[in-house]
């Protein structure tokens, strides 16, 4: 057993890399996701006093709702403490999901996200359609994940204290059914150029969670009957899922669960 030595020094730990994630597909509000890895290389455990609603090297933008936080998959593992949890030195990287929402008018969103570490990356994903602005970002182009296309930004070298801020406006665009999915290649190609491919599958873990919770319960009395343009979304989902259970990005309970409920749709389609 290694013992290490207790700090509450959050600058011990170093952000890797940070994705934010959006869906501005409701109406009057938009969930969005960020992704945190960071690393602990130092020689001490830091200690991080948390009331489970809120954690102190997270902060979000003014005005989230509904906030919720989630271990990554991939992620090294806390460690309970006394008023919180731990994170010891760690070769392996440590990863947190935080989701929210905002309101939205389909106008105009400021977004102002300030980090408490050190973020040497950022990255965007923003459904096409929508315009965003903001001197930090650089434009990545349009990445095609599933049936739908997010446009990709970059921002970098931001120092603890400083604040992301960029505009988001309009409306994005929705895919029709008659829209061809990209080759299942050429996206994983695409996304592990851009090294964001496991934090996509996360994101869409957390996703269909969200999506279910979010579902009214009239629906989910009704059987659960998703909404889906045709059968060739409904096929679109059960291989998205199959994906997402052989990286091993959500349980065999969840996963068998799910994809009965889409095959029962495949079936009355």
């Amino acid at each position: 057993m290694t013992i290490y030595e207790v700090s509450t020094d959050l600058s011990l730990l170093k952000f890797q890399q940070v994705h934010l994630f959006s869906d501005f597909a409701n109406e009057g509000f938009t969930q969005i996701l960020e992704v945190y890895t960071f690393t602990n290389s130092s020689d001490k455990a830091v200690n991080i006093a948390t009331d489970g609603q809120s954690i102190p090297f997270i902060t979000l933008p003014k005005g989230a709702t509904e906030v919720g936080f989630q271990l990554g998959q991939d992620s090294a593992p806390f460690m309970g403490s006394t008023d919180g949890v731990a994170i010891p030195p760690n070769e392996k990287a440590y990863s947190v999901v935080a989701f929210f929402s905002l309101p939205y008018d389909k106008k105009t969103l400021e977004i102002n996200q300030k980090f408490v570490l050190d973020a040497p990356s950022v990255l965007l994903l923003i459904p096409e359609g929508l315009k965003v602005s903001g001197d930090q970002l650089t434009s990545g182009g349009i990445q095609k994940i599933q049936n739908g296309s997010f446009q990709t930004f970059n921002a970098s070298d931001l120092k603890a204290g400083d604040t992301l801020t960029f505009t988001v406006s309009g409306e994005p665009i929705i895919p029709t059914a008659s829209e061809p999915a990209a080759p299942a290649s050429k996206n994983q190609t695409l996304l592990i150029s851009i090294g964001v491919f496991g934090v996509v599958l996360i994101i869409a873990g957390v996703w269909m969670y969200l999506r279910d919770r979010n579902r009214p319960d009239e629906d989910k009395e009704e059987g659960g009957q998703d909404e889906f343009a045709s059968s060739e979304d409904v096929l679109d989902a059960i291989l998205a899922l199959d994906d997402l259970h052989r990286a091993s990005k959500i349980s065999d309970e969840a996963y068998q669960n799910r994809r009965a409920e889409l095959k029962d749709i495949l079936k009355n389609a």
